[in-house]
């Protein structure tokens, strides 16, 4: 055997692995996407069984108007200037907190 022929076959071996390296390589992340996605699904169809129906979510006390909505209604009032507007922001969030307590009062 030649030295050359030696060395040629070790380059194609080489190669070989290299390429057969990469295969494996992509079809494995491939697969672990997959994976990934099926736990992903499996673990929201879980959560969507463990939500409660309409008519339990009915029975728990109403939440209480958001922030949003009561700067709106608020808003409807057409404030005047800046500081008129800060007022009412800080009277909304006075609100929402008293909204909040009454019905952490109302659920205990």
């Amino acid at each position: 055997m030649d030295i050359p022929d030696i060395f040629t076959w070790k380059i194609i071996k080489w190669v070989v692995i290299v390429l057969v390296a990469g295969f494996i390589g992509q079809f494995g992340k491939t697969f672990a996407q997959h994976v990934i996605d099926w736990f992903r699904r499996r673990r929201t169809d879980h959560r969507e069984t463990l939500r409660p129906s309409e008519d339990e979510q009915i029975s728990y006390p109403p939440k209480p108007a958001g922030e949003r909505q009561i700067q709106e209604e608020r808003l409807l009032e057409s404030p005047v200037n800046d500081a008129a507007l800060k007022l009412q922001k800080k009277e909304t969030k006075a609100l929402l907190k008293a909204k909040k307590k009454e019905a952490k009062g109302k659920s205990e």
